[in-house]
């Protein structure tokens, strides 16, 4: 099971000494976590939605792309946050550069 990437730490001896590790990294480090819901694919598991993970609105089901059966949640095209927490995807506003262009032109 591989916790982070190799690229993203080194280790050091130095870090075996209080606070040295906490104050290089200043109390966290980079991690990349793959997981998924087992042992339903998303078409299981909304058969059952008070079980169902993904309970954000603008939040999708993606199922496990390994031989083993799970999924996890993610926000929708367009959102950001915590898609299993309700309101956890948050819509994220983008000018168009046509209005941008609008904005400069008429009222500057």
């Amino acid at each position: 099971m591989t916790v982070m990437e190799k690229a993203a730490f080194s280790f050091n001896t130095s870090y075996v000494k209080p606070k040295v590790f906490y104050e290089t990294y200043k109390g966290g480090v980079p991690l990349v976590a793959n997981w998924v819901i087992r042992p339903w694919t998303c078409k299981a598991a909304k058969k059952n939605m008070s079980s169902y993970a993904c309970v954000s609105s603008h939040s999708a089901c993606v199922d496990s792309t390994t031989n083993d059966p799970g999924y996890h949640c993610k926000c929708s095209n367009g959102y950001k946050g915590n898609p299993y927490i309700k309101a956890g995807c948050q819509g994220t506003f983008l000018l168009p550069a046509f209005c941008l262009t609008y904005i400069f032109h008429h009222l500057v």
